[in-house]
């Protein structure tokens, strides 16, 4: 079977099925496109506070929203031999959060805008009422980007942060357990 492009030219069925698939296979592929094997890793993968049971009498804790601590996960992308992949988008949420969870978001995923490592004003928070999950764009040299995660430290929970795009993906937890005095508080890092 002959199809007629253009005046004069004819191009037969299968070359067309041959141009249509590599246009195709091209048009999936672009310039983020990750190695075979390659590896995005969060850490630390784990932190645990113990708090002091807040609960009242009837077994109900309230939240206190100044009762919280800023804490930094570091997210790395790798090749398949551990050399880092920069210059990549990946998305990143936190459960527990305003735009994750309709209770109160006791997790808040910010993003460091002026680099200085802490949480300044509520313009770098990303995981709001309405807000998409946020987009983060792995560090050219290092293959790395820092996010910062507020936790409330007023009731006992558990919490995950995800990163993922292109085919990877990595979570770290968060826990926050009773079981410290009223005037005692802890703080475990798993590496």
């Amino acid at each position: 079977m002959d199809m007629t492009i253009a005046e004069g030219s004819r191009v037969t069925y299968r070359q067309f099925i041959v141009f249509a698939g590599v246009l195709a296979l091209h048009s999936g592929c672009n310039s983020e496109q990750l190695p075979v094997n390659a590896s995005l890793v969060i850490s630390p993968e784990q932190r645990s506070y113990e708090i002091a049971d807040n609960r009242n009498e009837d077994g109900s804790c309230f939240i206190d929203p100044e009762y919280h601590i800023d804490m930094p996960f570091v997210v790395r992308l790798a090749g398949p031999e551990g050399s880092p992949i920069g210059g990549v988008t990946l998305e990143a949420y936190v459960s527990l959060a305003s735009n994750t969870f309709s209770g109160y978001p006791v997790l808040s995923l910010y993003e460091d805008r002026n680099g200085n490592g802490i949480v300044d004003a509520d313009s770098e928070l990303v995981s709001n009422v309405g807000d998409d999950l946020a987009s983060l764009r792995t560090d050219d040299v290092s293959g790395s980007y820092s996010l910062l995660v507020r936790a409330n430290l007023s009731c006992a929970y558990r919490g995950e942060v995800f990163v993922f795009g292109h085919g990877v993906s990595a979570s770290a937890s968060i826990g926050v357990s009773i079981g410290a005095s009223e005037s005692s508080f802890s703080l475990e890092i798993d590496q």
